[in-house]
């Protein structure tokens, strides 16, 4: 018997398209399996800032680092402040989005606000922690990436500010 050459024909193009296509996909995932670990966010060390004497304030820098080879948007940043591991506050202000483009970073100034009254008067003498997520949108990429921020402030007292 012998075989149709159009079935032959029409076998090999749909094989070398599923080849094709099968390429692609990896290549993408690979993009964002390298894109979403390429991002960090951390705490600048020495930034967290009491701005006034009763601990209800405060304002902290976080470094936002992208190493991958898409732009990205940061659009939102939960980020919470916490005393001697307990929850204390957070940042309540609206998020305005932020481009880090490939390969740049950039310093994120964040307030804080202490919403916990209780616990407020013990800010100066709290190990100070924060812990919170990232959401970024990169070029190129359908879906959102969330990043998980942590860092450690230590004690830091109120001083008068200048």
């Amino acid at each position: 018997m012998r075989p149709n050459r159009y079935i032959i024909l029409v076998s090999i193009l749909l094989g070398a398209f599923g080849a094709w296509f099968s390429a692609d996909a990896v290549g993408q995932y690979l993009n964002t399996a390298r894109s979403f670990a390429s991002v960090d966010a951390r705490y600048v060390e020495d930034s967290f800032v009491w701005l006034d004497p009763e601990h209800e304030r405060a304002t902290a820098d976080f470094v936002i680092t992208n190493e991958s080879d898409n732009d990205a948007r940061l659009s939102y940043f939960a980020i919470m402040l916490y005393f001697d591991g307990q929850f204390a506050g957070a940042r309540y202000d609206q998020w305005e989005p932020i481009d880090i483009p490939a390969g740049d970073s950039v310093t994120v100034e964040i307030n804080f606000l202490t919403s916990i009254t209780q616990i407020r008067p013990e800010g100066s003498d709290a190990e100070l922690s924060v812990r919170g997520q990232l959401r970024l949108d990169f070029e190129g990429i359908e879906r959102d990436m969330t990043v998980p921020a942590r860092g450690t402030i230590g004690r830091v007292p109120y001083q008068e500010q200048p």
